[in-house]
């Protein structure tokens, strides 16, 4: 009897030992294969490229005094905000010649609208055909076409030339000057590409019909001689008008 049970006894444990053993080989884990994420392209057309103004003096010697405040540079045409002052009526004699003139070729007058008058300061809304492709440099050019004095004036540069052609049509600048000027007792600066500040209040009257409202910018013009200080609202429409109310 105690031989059976000694042989039982090791048969149990021979048992044991197997059941250990198949339960303690580790089984094999798979692994996760991480496959790198291929880095985009670099973009053809930094945003950081721009237009931008550059800095601009009047001459106490030149009898004609031409600001430019913003502009407005699309693929279609370049819209500028502007004043004059000329100690004759030189704007609006026939032969006067206004155009844009960058380091490729001319971009012509298409419209001028003279917004307001202050004075002996005319404002003005000009338009003129797109710059050209690849330009990197604007400047304003105007005179009577029979006169040997011209006055050129550079007012805008592009930033980290040259601009992709890629982006020419679709991509809208919109700039302005941080310059304050002093034209005929006022002192002239651009507000930005925004309506007066609270607490002027435009004219709640707009366009009609389908006519939208697209661009808005002013200007803050003080009178020297007595602090008075009006806004000229600017307002450019879907269908290519600009109007303007001088809030006083």
């Amino acid at each position: 009897m105690k031989k059976y049970n000694a042989v039982c006894w090791f048969i149990i444990c021979i048992l044991a030992a197997s059941c250990s053993y198949s339960t303690s080989v580790p089984t094999k884990t798979s692994e996760a294969t991480i496959i790198p994420r291929s880095s985009p392209p670099p973009p053809s057309h930094s945003f950081r490229s721009r237009w931008e103004m550059v800095d601009q003096s009047i001459s106490d010697d030149n009898s004609l005094s031409i600001i430019v405040y913003a502009m407005k540079l699309t693929g279609q045409n370049t819209m500028v905000i502007s004043s004059v002052v000329s100690d004759k009526d030189e704007p609006n004699q026939p032969g006067f010649t206004i155009l844009l003139r960058d380091n490729i070729g001319d971009a012509n007058l298409l419209s001028k609208n003279t917004l307001a008058s202050l004075g002996n300061v005319s404002f003005w809304v000009i338009e003129f055909e797109a710059r050209n492709i690849g330009a990197s440099e604007i400047s304003l050019v105007a005179g009577q076409n029979s006169s040997a004095t011209t006055y050129v004036r550079q007012i805008a540069k592009f930033v980290e030339p040259p601009e992709d052609p890629a982006v020419f049509s679709g991509r809208t600048y919109m700039i302005g000057t941080g310059q304050t000027f002093e034209q005929d007792g006022y002192r002239i600066s651009f507000e930005g590409w925004v309506p007066p500040p609270s607490p002027v209040t435009p004219s709640t009257v707009g366009p009609s019909g389908s006519v939208t409202i697209i661009d808005k910018a002013t200007l803050r013009i003080e009178n020297l001689s007595n602090g008075k200080i009006d806004y000229l609202y600017i307002q450019f429409l879907s269908n290519g008008e600009t109007t303007s109310e001088l809030i006083q």
